[in-house]
């Protein structure tokens, strides 16, 4: 055999050291910082010897270079045991390597915690599951972790991504020196805090530590995980990484790896809705039963599935509708939930008077087959009371509502955060393909939406749920919101009063948005916009950005797919709307074609509509712009004398030809139709303006592509 020891060894020995030596009476420190340099001291001693040249030799033992026999000693500690094998006897060394073993009894290497986690299915798990596409992600979490960052938090859409994602980083950079500790429990975590050594702690997946100030004033660092609500609200973090979406077809390319079918791997994407826990809880991967929960089976489905639907609630308003959906009384509902909360890996916490579920999506593996009739039932009584719940604060006048908490005691009678993941719920359950649930949810919804005349105050007062609701039932949300187009000033009207251009207004918007994604309803998206900017537009103050006219720039800018429309189908529907918004698309146009910037717009929570969009590409962006330049044209043509300046101010921009035609056009034209001389005069200034611009900077303008173009300037200025 070879004497060399593999780098795996080195790796499992050093981490079961925690980086000291191994010698009790010692406890040396084995890596020694200088500066931001780390240098390694430690020595790998052999138990015992297969040559008798060496001391503590056994003639049996062939060469050995297993982790059983080998101990990480200093190099002090490693000169003294070999110079002196008579007082260092083999049963010694053994010895000092068990006392560490049971001193750091739930101490694991990498490999153990990998295979611990990797092995919760029977078709092994490659850390490209939750690597592929971040590596920006993993290229933070490398640098926060070597420059000593106390409070990391780790988020995701769900707490086993975060803590997967870790892990795998972890494994695959061993390399780095990264020193690091999984704990499990509260002893644990207090039994290191006592450690000199700093370490970067790392809870395992469910356990949410206490105090953690202890560790911190120790100089250790803590690194925890999230999801979509913040865990730790009592923990200003250091820094925060956000685990970027793995797209479809990383996912999909994933389960093909692994279950050697494409077929079956896209029928495990479509079922799970790309959800880690579940995708690794499909039978198709076969997992074992480290991914069940041991409370699954001790607590009534029936605690389960209220707590997932609702989510999130406060005791002080929102025992009746845990009563109405539990079917139990409060008192007996919450001795369970108590339990549930004493489970390991529990999925439900209490911060002050407020209940949540930890992870909705890890949750919904477990719940979704209890999604019966009668739960549908109670959903629906309890969804419409919640929801339909009006704010008595919007009875105030429009000017008093700001200060709305101080002039008035009146509340509505349900927190908000229950309605809000009510309607979180709803829209979830809307992706499952199933007629009862959809029926159910669109009459939920209708009723919600119907229940009230004054549509300013309802959408005032389920303003937060208008995207979820959306969402849930896209035909009757959109049907509801073209039903009533002329009533919503109030909304719009309001927005005066409110800081940072906030409103209700606003979250109409965003549903809107989320709906846009959808083929089948785009176009009645689209066009309710165009509605909305024609009548509401101007009353919304000029520095707010939220405006229907600014989510239409969104959806048709020309370098980014911010819609599910290829260039073709966008074009189709500009010319379509421009027969009865013919001003407001024209306006659209110009300022599309001079956009630079983009916010992007809202995405679907749960529907999958927008995850399959793929960037435009350059051919497609240069048959955009020139079919934006063609309507630009097309509609200059209608009305020249309102459009003209705008055309003026652009089109040295456009490409040759259509710039030609552009000045083709307005040499011929009859500018003695004009009503005012002013369009003329500031026509005229604007082509002075181009004309001193290309003779200043005729080596930067785009005009220099053009050779004819200061003739045709000087034509058109004539």
């Amino acid at each position: 055999m070879t004497r060399n020891i593999t780098s795996t060894i080195q790796k499992q020995l050093f981490a079961l050291s925690k980086w000291y030596c191994q010698n009790p009476d010692c406890n040396e420190k084995v890596i020694v910082t200088w500066t931001k340099a780390i240098f390694n001291i430690w020595e790998l001693a052999h138990i015992e010897w297969h040559s008798s040249k060496w001391p503590r030799w056994n003639e049996s033992n062939e060469e050995d270079n297993s982790f059983d026999n080998l101990i990480v000693l200093c190099p002090n500690c490693h000169t003294k045991i070999d110079n002196n094998p008579d007082d260092y006897s083999i049963e010694l060394l053994k010895w000092w390597k068990e006392n560490t073993i049971s001193k750091f009894k739930w101490i694991k290497t990498f490999q153990d915690w990998w295979n611990e986690i990797s092995s919760s299915t029977q078709k092994k798990i490659k850390s490209s599951l939750v690597l592929n596409w971040r590596k920006q992600n993993i290229d933070s979490l490398l640098k926060i972790l070597k420059e000593n960052w106390k409070k990391i938090e780790i988020k995701s859409d769900s707490l086993l991504e975060s803590y997967f994602f870790v892990f795998a980083v972890l494994m695959e950079n061993q390399d780095q020196n990264i020193k690091w500790q999984i704990i499990n429990n509260q002893e644990e975590f207090e039994s290191l805090a006592e450690s000199k050594d700093k370490v970067i702690i790392i809870p395992k997946k469910w356990f949410i530590p206490s105090n953690i100030w202890t560790i911190i004033e120790k100089w250790h660092n803590i690194l925890l995980f999230s999801w979509k609500i913040p865990l730790h609200t009592t923990v200003h973090f250091d820094s925060i990484i956000e685990l970027s979406s793995m797209n479809r077809f990383d996912r999909i390319n994933w389960l093909v790896d692994i279950l050697d079918s494409k077929d079956i791997a896209e029928k495990v994407y479509r079922e799970t809705k790309w959800y880690l826990f579940p995708i690794l809880r499909n039978k198709a991967l076969q997992f074992n039963e480290s991914l069940t929960p041991e409370w699954l089976d001790k607590i009534d489905k029936k605690v389960l599935t209220t707590i997932f639907l609702l989510s999130e609630w406060e005791e002080a308003t929102d025992k009746e509708l845990i009563s109405l959906l539990s079917d139990k009384k409060y008192d007996d509902f919450l001795e369970e939930l108590i339990e549930l909360e004493k489970q390991e890996d529990s999925p439900i916490r209490k911060i002050s008077n407020v209940w949540q579920i930890i992870s909705k999506n890890d949750l919904w593996i477990f719940v979704k087959d209890e999604i019966n009739e009668l739960v549908l039932k109670k959903l629906k009584f309890v969804s419409e009371i919640a929801l339909s719940d009006l704010d008595p604060r919007e009875d105030l006048p429009l000017e008093d509502r700001w200060m709305a908490n101080i002039l008035t005691d009146k509340r509505p009678e349900f927190s908000s955060r229950s309605k809000m993941w009510l309607s979180d719920s709803l829209a979830l359950l809307s992706i499952i393909d199933d007629d009862n649930i959809q029926i159910t949810i669109n009459n939920i919804v209708s009723e919600i939406l119907y229940s009230e005349k004054n549509i300013s105050k309802l959408l005032n007062s389920i303003r937060w749920n208008t995207e979820n609701i959306a969402e849930a039932s896209p035909k009757i949300f959109l049907k509801f919101i073209n039903d009533n187009i002329n009533k919503l000033e109030w909304i719009f009207e309001q927005t005066g009063w409110i800081m940072w251009g906030s409103g209700s207004y606003i979250n109409l918007l965003w549903a809107l948005e989320r709906l846009s994604w959808n083929e089948d309803y785009v176009g009645d998206v689209i066009n309710i916009l165009f509605k909305l900017a024609n009548r509401y537009d101007w009353n919304i103050a000029d520095n707010y950005s939220n405006r229907p006219l600014w989510t239409l720039e969104e959806i048709f800018i020309p370098w980014l797919n911010n819609t599910i429309l290829d260039v073709e189908h966008r074009v189709l529907i500009l010319k379509k709307e421009s027969i009865e918004h013919e001003l407001m698309v024209f306006n659209l146009l110009i300022n599309i074609f001079n956009k630079t910037t983009s916010s992007s717009i809202v995405k679907p929570n749960y529907q999958n509509w927008a995850k399959d969009i793929n960037p435009i590409t350059r051919w497609e962006h240069n048959i955009y712009l020139n079919q934006i330049i063609e309507l630009i044209i097309e509609l200059l043509k209608k009305d020249v004398e309102v459009r003209i300046l705008e055309v003026i101010k652009n089109f040295t921009k456009f490409s040759k030809e259509s710039f030609d035609n552009t000045i083709d056009f307005l040499i011929k034209y009859d500018y003695s139709k004009f009503k005012s001389q002013d369009v003329l005069l500031k026509v005229q200034s604007e082509l002075e303006r181009k004309l001193h611009f290309f003779k200043i900077y005729k080596h930067e303008s785009i005009l220099t592509h053009y050779p004819e173009t200061k003739e045709k300037l000087i034509e058109l200025h004539s």
